[in-house]
């Protein structure tokens, strides 16, 4: 997967995918900080804004369709869960990938 962040473009094996905006996002947060924990927080006022009202599940509903869009693509990133702290982007491990 690349990730242009100037034109906000991703692209699977040179194709470009489109995303809806509160995903690419999610993903422009996550490549920005690429191997490194984000915050739930972080990431919520990334996509909300400070101050606006946001249900709990919101983002982990984010998360969850773009992990499944990254694999169905065979992208070569996935999303994992640091429990109680936030997101991190990783390159998919060799095991996974084959399978």
């Amino acid at each position: 997967m690349s990730f242009d962040l100037v034109r906000r473009a991703v692209a699977v094996a040179g194709e470009p995918v489109l995303f809806s905006r509160r995903e690419l996002i999610l993903l422009e947060a996550l490549v920005r900080r690429a191997n490194c924990v984000v915050s739930r927080e972080t990431l919520n006022a990334e996509l909300y804004g400070y101050g606006e009202e946001v249900q709990d599940h919101a983002l982990t509903s984010v998360v969850s369709r773009v992990r499944a869009r990254l694999a169905a693509l065979d992208a070569g990133v996935e999303i994992y869960s640091a429990r109680s702290l936030g997101y991190i982007l990783r390159e998919a491990k060799e095991s996974e990938a084959e399978a």
